[in-house]
């Protein structure tokens, strides 16, 4: 499935994320520690991709307040990958259910998709989804409107479907409508490496979604994380924590990447 996403994304202007980046709107180092030795790391079951593995985790302090979700993947995982575009469902611990997060699902876009050639490149789609595999699967595609007063709120400035209609999305099937941020680097002639999408349905927020290209990955130097602010909106609608920033990393021992949602606030529903 492909994601007819971002066509009028190309005429706007280039604006720097924040001052959390650095100039340029290059990418900076993790601006936040991992954690202690009062956080605990409780990881769900391994998932196959390609030739290795994947399995979700969550940190939580001793409170038990989430700090962290993300996936880990075995360097393995981005060797021996399918010709054609494959979901792969991953199973989170339990610990998960302090969190606003009910599944996860790791897409592997092997000619990328729309809009060509922005995100034509081999790359995974991490979805966070806030919602369960049960309503994730009875999305339909298809244009699909929004309110004025659900835009406003709850999707970050600057984020767009790419449709004419501000209002209008295009719906993916099993996934929802698809808001990048149009500030993005690849946007204003620099090539795709990663980026951060908010998801909707039905005027809701219900996934998170850093997309990240497998040669961003393999080009990461050893024991090194890079992080970025994700953009927040107005207000939330789920009373919970929301990662202020995302980050993605590599490990040489054990070697792994890691693909995380951190730094999280709390935050009410309005």
């Amino acid at each position: 499935m492909r994601k007819q996403l971002f066509r009028n994304a190309l005429a706007l202007p280039l604006f720097c994320l924040s001052f959390l980046l650095l100039a340029g709107c290059e990418e900076l180092e993790d601006f936040l520690p991992d954690g202690n030795d009062n956080t605990n790391t409780y990881y769900g079951p391994e998932t196959q991709i390609g030739n290795g593995m994947a399995r979700t985790w969550v940190r939580l302090s001793a409170d038990g307040e989430p700090l962290a979700v993300g996936i880990n993947m075995t360097k393995e995982a981005l060797e021996g990958l399918p010709e054609e575009p494959t979901i792969y469902t991953l199973h989170p611990p339990r610990q998960m259910s302090s969190t606003i997060y009910q599944a996860i699902m790791v897409d592997w876009n092997p000619g990328g998709h729309d809009p060509d050639p922005i995100y034509t490149h081999p790359h995974f789609d991490f979805h966070f989804y806030m919602i369960s595999d049960a309503e994730r699967e009875s999305i339909p595609g298809g244009p699909h409107a929004h309110t004025p007063t659900f835009m406003e709120n709850y999707i970050p400035e600057n984020y767009v479907t790419g449709l004419p209609d501000p209002l209008m999305g295009m719906a993916v099937p099993g996934m929802g409508v698809h808001w990048v941020d149009a500030t993005s680097p690849e946007f204003h002639g620099h090539a795709f490496t990663k980026t951060f999408v908010y998801g909707a349905y039905n005027n809701q927020v219900i996934f998170y979604e850093p997309m990240i290209t497998v040669d961003y990955l393999k080009g990461l130097r050893a024991d090194t994380r890079v992080a970025a602010p994700v953009a927040q909106p107005l207000k939330v609608q789920k009373t919970g924590y929301y990662p202020t920033a995302y980050s993605v990393g590599h490990d040489a021992i054990p070697g792994e990447y890691i693909i995380s949602l951190r730094n999280m606030k709390y935050r009410m529903a309005q």
